[in-house]
């Protein structure tokens, strides 16, 4: 009796556990969709956009989460950065987008180090980018980052499964999701 329980049980968790492992997977996929390397004088750091899905990703518990995604929702594009220096160097804070011929500068809300400045071999490099200015992710842009550069060519399928910001709409407001 005791065997055929504890068979009846563990039948019970293996779909479960595949639900488990879907939700991680897909997490994973999420990021690394939204994800590119960047290679900055001190070591690459990797930027992620900040969508619905990545923000629960990266912010799953924290209280702050939910006001990062909010955010990101009322600005053109915000992009999460993070990395560890792998020598001492000279920080450029300097944050821009080049797409179809128009530059847009950001600004970095500052976590660790992302201001400027000098930063020491295994210190974090870590906050948001914020654009003001509406960034059309389904085109490719070049992102340039603190005197590294990387073209980034995002897929449609991705963003339409993982890049969607939901704009919450005030009291009264008729403001629909974006799509």
């Amino acid at each position: 009796m005791k065997k055929i329980l504890a068979l009846a049980i563990f039948g019970m968790c293996i779909p479960l556990f595949a639900q488990v492992q879907s939700v991680l997977t897909d997490d994973a996929r999420a990021l690394k969709a939204l994800s590119v390397a960047v290679p900055i004088e001190g070591g690459p750091v990797w930027v992620t956009v900040v969508t619905d899905k990545t923000a629960k990703v990266l912010w799953r518990d924290a209280p702050a989460g939910e006001s990062i995604r909010s955010d990101a929702a009322n600005s053109g594009l915000v992009l999460y950065v993070m990395g560890i220096a792998t020598k001492d160097f000279e920080l450029a804070p300097n944050y821009s987008i080049q797409q179809d011929g128009k530059s847009v500068q950001g600004e970095a809300i500052n976590i660790r180090n992302l201001s400027g400045g000098a930063v020491k071999r295994g210190e974090s490099l870590l906050g948001l980018v914020v654009f003001h200015e509406k960034v059309d992710l389904s085109q490719p842009f070049t992102l340039n980052l603190c005197g590294g550069s990387v073209d980034v060519s995002l897929s449609a399928a991705d963003l339409k499964q993982w890049g969607a910001l939901a704009r919450q709409g005030g009291p009264g407001s008729s403001a629909a999701p974006a799509k």
